[in-house]
């Protein structure tokens, strides 16, 4: 990407890939790159429940085109404020925070005309209210540690995630509304692998104290194994 939220031009195509020979001799190669012209400005400043600034890095912010064409972000800065260069067109919020006590508020879908700048203000976040526990197990029994246990909210974009502990239980603070919540390796050499879709959940849409617990039975890697074949 471009070194500055707010240049533009911004590139979120994969990789390219290109090979040399495995040798000592001359060998030269072109790759160009056609990148994505930004005409448009969307920021805003979140803030917690008190009005306090949220700390650096804390949140992400992901732009992605109704059109499934773009998708541009940038994170906050140490004054909570967020600017990120768009293309004109029509955008979804993809929020993540890495503050666990607090959820992000709906953000509706917003349109920008070729040089828009879209001020969305303070944007207060919301106390966490409803807990979710669990834990993650083999078929034997045994338990899945270190693994990336995340929550996604459609209807708002909010997105947070956690790690399961050294016996396998983890806790997501969540906000009212209906939850997706997934589980993934954290290391590429994992022994194990979860290939259902997300489970789902929900909570009263209020701010009342809610607890609720949803476990992950994970096949051994050997059953996954012979499944496919």
């Amino acid at each position: 990407n471009a070194k500055t939220s707010l240049a533009d031009w911004s590139y979120t195509k994969p990789p390219e890939s290109i090979s040399f020979l495995a040798d000592t001799s001359p060998e030269t190669k072109t790759l160009d790159f056609i990148v994505t012209t930004t005409d448009g400005v969307v920021r805003g400043k979140f803030v917690r429940p008190d009005g306090a600034s949220v700390s650096e890095g804390s949140i992400y912010v992901n732009l992605n085109s109704s059109d499934g064409v773009y998708n541009f972000g940038g994170q906050v800065d140490s004054s909570g404020i967020f600017s990120v260069a768009v293309s004109a067109g029509t955008y979804n919020f993809y929020i993540s925070s890495k503050d666990p006590q607090f959820v992000v508020p709906p953000i509706s879908p917003i349109t920008l005309l070729a040089g828009d700048t879209k001020d969305l203000g303070a944007i207060a976040l919301i106390k966490s209210t409803k807990t979710l526990n669990g834990r993650l197990m083999r078929s034997d029994g045994s338990f899945i540690v270190d693994a990336r246990v995340f929550a996604f909210r459609k209807d708002t974009g909010g997105q947070t995630e956690t790690i399961s502990d050294g016996s396998g239980s983890y806790t997501l603070l969540l906000s009212g509304g209906f939850w997706e919540v997934g589980i993934s390796p954290t290391a590429q050499t994992a022994d194990w692998a979860y290939n259902k879709p997300p489970q789902s959940v929900s909570f009263a849409q209020d701010s009342a104290l809610e607890t609720k617990t949803l476990d992950f039975a994970v096949p051994l890697m050997g059953l996954l194994l012979s499944d496919g074949q």
